[in-house]
């Protein structure tokens, strides 16, 4: 039985402020059956996230990472491998999180049919005790609940870029952040167009 997934993506400044040099900076929350899946058993964290409309998140240390793009690059890139069979039944595929010293990542491996399950795991045995044993084991969800929330994560950044309300004229940061947002929005709706059998 797959678990209700839900992915969210937060941003270290209102749209009014963001350095489009950098527009995707920022982190990923993974919530289960309501629960989140990126969560330390402990965490000293104390940014201030913000969503696609400028509007502050609650529980900003369960946004994990620094760097977004890599995040959201490297769980697509895993659900891309799936979708093509390229992960094998027993194999452990690791999504890196974009920080610069990242105590965890994901990893996904097939489950019980066609679901995938996801898990927030220790880099290594030194971070092992910031992680509770239920998110290091994983949940087994959707593989079309998965591409769809990715989906819907870049859709998020593209609107951030869009809320945008500076008198300066669009750079090429910020044309090249919407074709960032475009181009992996595209390739993920092809996933989903292209496996039908996600629906099984």
């Amino acid at each position: 039985m797959t678990s209700d997934l839900s992915i969210s993506v937060g941003f270290p400044f209102p749209p009014v402020d963001a350095d489009y040099t950098s527009f995707v900076d920022g982190g990923i929350r993974v919530e289960i059956d309501g629960t989140a899946l990126t969560q330390y058993t402990e965490s000293n964290w104390d940014r201030i996230m913000y969503d696609k409309n400028g509007d502050e998140v609650t529980n900003s240390d369960e946004y994990v990472g620094m760097y977004l793009s890599f995040t959201l690059m490297h769980l697509k890139e895993a659900i891309i491998r799936y979708s093509i069979g390229d992960i094998g039944r027993y194999e452990e595929v690791p999504a890196e999180i974009g920080a610069d010293e990242p105590f965890g990542c994901f990893v996904l491996s097939f489950c019980d049919g066609d679901d995938i399950r996801i898990a927030f795991q220790p880099i290594t045995e030194e971070h092992r005790d910031f992680f509770s044993t239920r998110v290091a084991i994983g949940y087994a969800v959707s593989p079309r609940d998965l591409c769809e929330e990715l989906l819907t994560c870049y859709q998020d950044c593209f609107t951030y870029v869009d809320n945008y309300h500076g008198d300066e004229s669009w750079n090429d940061p910020m044309w090249e952040a919407y074709e960032w947002s475009q181009n992996n929005i595209q390739d993920l709706q092809n996933v989903l167009d292209e496996n039908s059998h996600f629906d099984d």
